[in-house]
């Protein structure tokens, strides 16, 4: 039953499209510079070549050869994609065998070009060579862990998840460690538990948001609506650093609550056939950190307080740069975007576009003001 209760309340948490966000107009980082992430590219179509049409994509990757891979749902397949965005394959690993899934849900990279596929309800993260040769697998069997929420790549063909967990007599909550070989994790980098309740909101008191980078040290921070905080692990999950940034909280507006709400409904109905048993409250303020992402370089790029196209971005050592903004075309009359950033590179794509579904190649573009002096 815990099983069961899990799986409809990632659901409900899905829903408050923790990775996406909506339009929000320029802001000046100083009197000299402002700072862009703005489309160099894109690869999509609406009608003709079915290699360029998208269905429901659900997550987009650079590559550490210029490639860009493209996880669509609606195929379960991921399509390769030149640096000029012609298409080049297609990797479609369906099934119920090893290194097979019925739905696929993540997609990453290491810095050799191994593809990293998981999946939440078939409870399976793999790993495959770049010619799709299955390198490892890992499967949750335990009945005290969840399947994997949130997954990002390790060195070495290694996994960092976020998990629900289950503890005797009754406690649950959450747990971002490092799987490699085995469903037993080989490191902890945080727990969180509280009291288990069959409503979830265990899971929701719990909840972190995380990252990794090339080098395997690990981001994270608890899900909070009144402080913003970021801790950084090595590899071996000893702290290096923390980020603490002055933070004011952000109410959510009513309308995105209601929308919170009626989305996370519908998840709960879809997944049981009716509305019973369900007893879910949208949170009343934003998450004040929502996203964590590791660029080549080692910057460190963080949105959150409702204001989703707009970074702030850190050096390597925690130390506060700047922030950029994201500027996306508004042809869609959409203004919600899902973005990767990454040691190969920056890629975009719609959320529900009104449209077609495209992918974006980003750049970052700066833009001095000339001084009034």
């Amino acid at each position: 039953m815990k099983l069961i209760v899990l799986a409809l309340v990632a659901l409900v948490i899905c829903s408050c499209g923790e990775d996406s966000g909506e339009s929000a107009s320029v802001e000046r980082v100083d009197a000299d510079t402002l700072y862009y992430l703005m489309p160099c590219d894109s690869i999509g179509i609406d009608i003709g070549d079915s290699c360029y049409v998208f269905g429901d994509i659900w997550a987009r990757c650079a590559f550490p050869d210029g490639t860009t891979g493209v996880l669509d749902r609606s195929t379960g397949s991921v399509k390769f994609y030149s640096p000029n965005g012609e298409y080049i394959r297609e990797f479609k690993p369906l099934g119920s065998g090893p290194g097979e899934f019925m739905t696929i849900d993540r997609l990453g990279c290491d810095m050799l070009g191994n593809i990293m596929l998981a999946s939440f309800y078939d409870r399976k993260l793999a790993w495959f060579d770049p010619e799709f040769s299955l390198i490892e697998e890992v499967m949750f069997t335990s009945g005290n862990r969840g399947g994997p929420m949130r997954v990002y790549p390790a060195p070495d063909t290694g996994f960092v998840v976020v998990t629900s967990i289950f503890q005797a007599p009754d406690s649950a909550g959450c747990v971002v460690a490092l799987f490699r070989g085995s469903d037993e994790p080989e490191i902890i980098y945080r727990k969180r538990l509280t009291i288990f309740d069959q409503f979830g909101e265990y899971q929701v008191a719990t909840s972190m948001i995380f990252n990794t980078d090339q080098y395997g040290n690990v981001y994270i921070s608890d899900r909070s609506e009144d402080t913003f905080n970021i801790v950084c692990y090595s590899p071996g999950g000893d702290t290096l650093y923390c980020i603490d940034q002055p933070y004011e909280p952000v109410r959510r507006s009513q309308e995105e609550i209601d929308n919170a709400l009626e989305n996370a409904r519908q998840n709960w109905i879809d997944a049981t056939g009716s509305t019973a048993g369900f007893n879910w409250e949208p949170p009343e303020y934003h998450s004040s950190v929502s996203s964590i992402m590791v660029d080549g370089t080692g910057r460190i790029w963080v949105k959150g307080g409702g204001v989703d196209t707009l970074y702030k971005v850190f050096s390597g050592t925690g130390e506060y740069l700047n922030d950029c903004t994201l500027l996306m075309p508004d042809w869609q009359e959409i203004g919600s975007w899902s973005v990767n950033i990454g040691p190969h590179g920056i890629v975009a794509s719609t959320d529900n576009p009104e449209m077609y579904p495209v992918v974006y190649m980003l750049e970052k573009v700066t833009e001095v003001i000339p001084s009034s002096e």
